[in-house]
């Protein structure tokens, strides 16, 4: 009876103890996209604006902060964010991956007249869209759009290939809009591309040009 007492006391003093919560690294946008062989593999949290939301299945969003880009996926099979996440301003927590797209696989895309989905560079799936963009005379101009900037990033870089950095998502969360500065301080408004009107990141000014 005794030894059931002290350890009935034992467990008490421990479920009483404080639970040390394990909380997930918040970090900037552009400070995942420009350090990713830090934080690829790892659980972080990132803020920024979501600028785009998949029109065709909402499979998978746009954050941005500064210049960089960000694509949310969602973890769950078959999951879907809301339309109304456009233009908000939001936290995500979530898993980080890389995908490196070579030159010789822009290069193919380039040669193939392939429409890109500004998000992470794939050929687009909205397929009304691309029609449209056939039609009204505009595709020839957005595909050399997207192959003067990957020439651009490239040898900016010094890489041999774009990356895209990937969130998957485990939890999305609104916060509270603050006011955003778009360029960074020590950034230009002049584009070194002639098709683009006010930065290199690529999708920003295209939803406005090519709308």
């Amino acid at each position: 009876m005794k030894n059931i007492f002290i350890f009935l006391c034992i467990v008490l003093f421990f479920s009483c103890q404080p639970k040390q919560v394990s909380e997930t690294p918040v970090i900037a946008a552009d400070t995942l996209a420009m350090q990713i062989d830090k934080y690829a593999g790892q659980e972080v949290t990132v803020e920024g604006k979501i600028v785009h939301v998949c029109p065709v299945d909402g499979s998978k969003m746009k954050l941005t902060s500064n210049r960089q880009i960000i694509k949310i996926i969602p973890s769950a099979p078959n999951g879907k964010f809301e339309r109304h996440w456009n233009g908000k301003r939001i936290r995500v927590r979530g898993k980080v991956h890389e995908v490196r797209l070579s030159r010789a696989h822009l290069d193919s895309l380039y040669r193939a007249g392939s429409l890109l989905c500004h998000i992470d560079f794939s050929p687009c799936s909205d397929t009304a869209w691309v029609a449209a963009k056939h039609r009204q005379g505009k595709a020839a101009e957005i595909v050399a759009h997207y192959h003067s900037f990957f020439k651009y990033e490239m040898q900016r870089t010094g890489k041999d290939y774009i990356s895209v950095v990937v969130l998957e998502a485990i939890k999305t969360e609104e916060v509270e809009i603050t006011a955003e500065v778009i360029l960074p301080d020590n950034a230009t408004s002049e584009s070194p591309l002639p098709t683009c009107s006010q930065c290199p990141l690529c999708g920003l000014c295209l939803l406005k040009k090519y709308a």
